[in-house]
């Protein structure tokens, strides 16, 4: 699996145009310097595009310590609701590498939605 450091690749690359480290695997620089075309960064702020042409939007890509801030908000702020709705709400505004996965580990570790599970069967 190609798992991409998102929040020092891309962002620097976007900023500065080349790449910090060296490596002699050329095609991982490649791959770097072709999904950054769907990175902006604004007032220094890493935003991924969502969608093409018109219905392109942007949506902030968090860095690492802040999203499971992001995710709790978007779930137990807003009624904890389930993964999917939760998804829906963080997916609106939000995105990075294993998201959907973040928010359904989440969803299944919390305890208030695993009383309420229990207590409605």
């Amino acid at each position: 699996m190609f798992v991409i450091e998102i929040d020092v690749d891309y962002e620097k690359y976007l900023e500065e145009g080349f790449l910090y480290r060296v490596t002699a695997d050329q095609q991982v620089d490649k791959k770097i310097k072709n999904r950054s075309l769907k990175y902006v960064v604004v007032e220094n702020k890493l935003y991924r595009k969502i969608g093409r042409g018109s219905e392109a939007r942007l949506v902030l890509v968090p860095k690492r310590g802040e999203r499971e801030a992001v995710i709790k908000q978007c779930h137990d702020g807003h009624g904890h609701f389930g993964q999917e709705a939760t998804w829906a709400r963080m997916y609106s505004g939000y995105w990075w590498p294993g998201a959907y996965q973040d928010v359904k580990d989440y969803v299944a570790s919390c305890t208030k939605c695993q009383v309420y599970a229990r207590a409605s069967t």
